[in-house]
């Protein structure tokens, strides 16, 4: 009889009837409650119908007790805490996995994955290497390595890695879409494009080498040839949402805005289990009556932040109209005094998930509840609704508002320096450091710029050390003012008030271009490549006063001539 049970169980449970076979396992539990597998069994049923986390654990953890090498128990068990954003405990669990058995490569490659999650690379490689030797025609195993050495900035070993991959899988499709990201990166784009178009021959179906192909594409500038690859590798797999996030970018690029910015709200699904407690209803404003008081949760970084602001204006004209009751934004606490001063009708409050806890899920419950809030959009999302068109881009002279006593001491301190015109200077941004060359001028190619006669020029760079300057007032004989006691990190609301002093500045793509365009600032922006901000035209629609200089496929990693165009340009703008 009992034997008979256990089969209908089996049955119901691959028949995808979870609840049923659930039921089935506790009534044999009741009879043979030292049966290791059928609490295993029981904790796998109920861990797929995705409700009481705890619970779940704990058959799993009854099943460990009563078969402490229990592989598969473990395995699975260290999985159930990666659904849950639980990453040390899961990692605890690869750990026990890998020392139990510790031939099973996919043990060892879970257990690097979740200690990269955790910043833990040393322990993370380790485990990579492992896993390649104990699988090496496994070309999954190989890739993910390679993966985990670009994430570390690693290029070089990991264009080793995929090269000693494909000597042992040379058909691998994700392999060589793997090294296709790899010279993407250095913006090697031809070998880029090589590599892709390998793996899409290899395998004309992998999804991974058609949306590598599709980057490559994308660099070149064939915004709709990439448009085109990335939709093939969205039909082989229509349910992952980086390729759907990417094909919007493109279309975006391209200016297809329609069906872009519905694609471009795909970058939510990887991280909605992260946010917990927010109102169920997603605010539109084509439905004024229902949702009167938002709340806007923050995304991504500083300069995106700043970028999705310039909605906020929208907003305020809903509030205005009596469409809405109340917004409440998050923002990071740098931005707060100025966004605060700005957008006075709103209420901000700082970002939940900070860099040093953002594995773990941000709850919004207190704010939404305190705040009455009955209805949320996602920073991000904000341009999706007010700016559908070309047509809905305001030529705006700036929305972010300095203090005016701030800007007038930063006056008096240039006026110290030496008579106008003013022009403040960046070079890098500093996520982008160690590829510096490719997407940032970087100190070295502002020779035309700072070789220019009749200009003061101010260090905006937030990371700037003083012998990087004082080389740079030596090679180019110019004087460089650093902004005596101002914490260009720390302190945005002061820079702004600096900024705001100037004639103009020049800057690379970082959170500085953004803070130029919202307020209205004069700038020239270095350029290495369009992006989906440009929306296609060869400006950033966003910000009107930013004019844009792109470094040509010609030129290379050479960024001199480009800042030769920026001095010729700063000559007539600045009257020189």
């Amino acid at each position: 009889m009992r034997r008979e049970a256990l089969d209908r169980a089996l049955v119901l449970h691959r028949q995808g009837d979870l609840a049923g076979a659930a039921d089935a396992y506790r009534a044999l539990l009741k009879e043979t409650p030292g049966d290791a597998a059928l609490w295993e069994y029981l904790a796998v049923a109920r861990a797929s119908l995705e409700e009481g986390v705890a619970e779940t654990a704990g058959f799993f953890r009854r099943a460990l007790l009563l078969e402490p090498a229990n592989v598969s128990a473990l395995f699975n068990l260290a999985a159930l805490h990666v659904r849950n954003t639980q990453d040390p405990l899961a990692l605890a669990g690869f750990r026990r996995a890998t020392v139990t058995a510790p031939e099973n490569a996919e043990g060892w490659m879970q257990r690097a994955n979740t200690a990269i999650r955790l910043g833990r690379n040393a322990e993370a490689f380790s485990a990579h290497r492992h896993a390649t030797r104990l699988a090496p025609l496994d070309p999954l195993k190989w890739e993910q390595r390679a993966t985990l050495l670009r994430r570390a900035t690693q290029r070089d070993d990991a264009d080793r890695v995929t090269r000693a991959g494909l000597v042992l899988n040379p058909d691998a499709a994700n392999l060589w879409a793997a090294r296709s990201a790899v010279f993407f990166e250095i913006d090697r784009t031809a070998a880029a494009l090589s590599c892709g178009r390998r793996a899409v021959i290899s395998d004309p179906k992998n999804p991974d080498g058609l949306a590598n192909h599709a980057q490559a594409l994308y660099r070149m500038g064939r915004y709709h040839d990439a448009a085109v690859a990335a939709g093939e590798a969205l039909r082989q797999a229509p349910d992952n949402p980086v390729i759907a996030f990417n094909l919007g970018l493109y279309l975006l690029t391209a200016g297809n805005l329609a069906q872009g910015w519905r694609l471009y709200d795909a970058r939510l699904i990887p991280t909605a289990r992260l946010r917990h407690g927010l109102p169920p209803r997603l605010w539109d404003p084509g439905t004024p009556q229902k949702g009167r008081n938002l709340i806007v949760p923050a995304e991504q970084g500083l300069g995106d932040e700043v970028l999705f602001a310039s909605c906020f204006a929208d907003l305020a004209a809903e509030l205005d109209a009596g469409n809405l009751d109340s917004v409440t934004v998050e923002c990071t606490d740098r931005l707060r005094t100025l966004f605060e001063r700005s957008f006075p009708a709103f209420r901000f409050f700082d970002r939940l998930r900070k860099p040093e806890n953002r594995l773990l899920p941000a709850d919004y419950s207190q704010i939404a509840n305190a705040s009455g809030a009955d209805s949320f959009v996602m920073a991000g999302s904000l341009p999706g609704l007010f700016r559908k068109s070309p047509a809905n881009f305001p030529s705006h002279t700036g929305f972010l508002k300095p203090d005016e006593g701030r800007v007038a001491h930063w006056r008096r301190e240039l006026e110290k320096f030496g008579p106008p015109p003013y022009v403040g200077l960046s070079w890098r941004s500093r996520a982008g450091r160690n590829l510096s060359t490719v997407y940032y001028p970087g100190p070295d190619n502002l020779t035309a710029i700072l070789r220019l006669g009749g200009v003061r020029f101010v260090t905006l760079q937030y990371d700037h050390s003083e012998e990087e300057v004082g080389r740079l007032e030596e090679e180019n004989a110019a004087e460089i003012m650093r902004p005596d006691g101002l914490d260009l990190t720390n302190n945005i609301d002061d820079t702004v008030a600096l900024m705001a002093a100037l004639d103009a500045v020049v800057v690379p793509n970082n959170l500085l271009m953004s803070l130029a365009g919202a307020l209205g600032k004069p700038a020239e922006a270095m350029i290495h490549a369009a992006n989906w901000t440009f929306l296609g035209t060869d400006r950033v629609p966003f910000w009107p006063t930013v004019h844009i200089h792109r470094r040509t496929e010609e030129e290379g990693l050479d960024w001199g001539p480009l800042a030769t165009r920026v001095a010729a340009r700063l000559k007539t703008t600045l009257g020189l």
